[in-house]
C-alpha cells in the first residue's frame, strides 16, 4: 500500500467518498488524535511526519507564504495543494472529480521516498515543485 494522504477537514467530504476506492485517503477529522478543529502546527504537521503521511490541502496560502513552505519542509512533511480553480471557491462536486482523477497520480508520485511536493490542477493533472520552487513561494 502506498503513504497514508491526509486530507484537511475542509475537504471531508471528499476523503470520505473515497476511502473506499483508495483506502490510503483519509481525512483528519476521522483520525483519531486529530479530529475536528486539530490545529496545523501542533497536531496535523506532527502526526503527518510521525506517519510518512501526504498533506493534502487547498490552504494555498501555505505554499505561497516562503516562509510557511520553509517551515513545512523542515517539518519534513509532504504536501499536495489543489490550485486555485479561479477566483471563485470551487465546489466540493468539482474537487472530488479533480481528485479522483489526480489520485492515481498521486499515489505513483508519492511512492518514493524523501520529500515531494505538488500541486493538483483543476483538471487533476500534477506539477511535481522543486525544492527551489517551493522555498521561492511563488509559481
Amino acid at each position: 500500500m502506498s503513504r497514508l494522504f491526509l486530507l484537511d477537514e475542509n475537504l471531508t467530504p471528499i476523503g470520505r467518498a473515497l476511502h473506499p476506492i483508495y483506502p490510503q485517503v483519509i481525512v483528519s477529522e476521522d483520525t483519531e488524535g486529530l479530529g475536528r478543529g486539530a490545529d496545523d502546527e501542533l497536531h496535523i504537521i506532527p502526526w503527518l511526519k510521525d506517519h510518512d503521511a501526504v498533506w493534502v490541502t487547498k490552504d494555498w496560502h501555505r505554499y505561497r507564504n516562503r516562509a510557511q513552505a520553509k517551515w513545512i519542509y523542515e517539518q519534513g512533511v509532504c504536501v499536495a495543494w489543489f490550485r486555485p480553480f479561479s477566483h471563485r471557491e470551487p465546489r466540493l462536486e468539482d474537487l472530488l472529480i479533480t481528485f479522483a482523477k489526480a489520485m492515481p497520480k498521486l499515489i505513483r508520485l508519492f511512492d518514493r521516498t524523501g520529500m515531494v511536493y505538488a500541486t493538483i490542477d483543476q483538471s487533476g493533472a500534477l506539477t511535481e515543485l522543486s525544492l527551489a520552487r517551493l522555498l521561492r513561494g511563488n509559481l
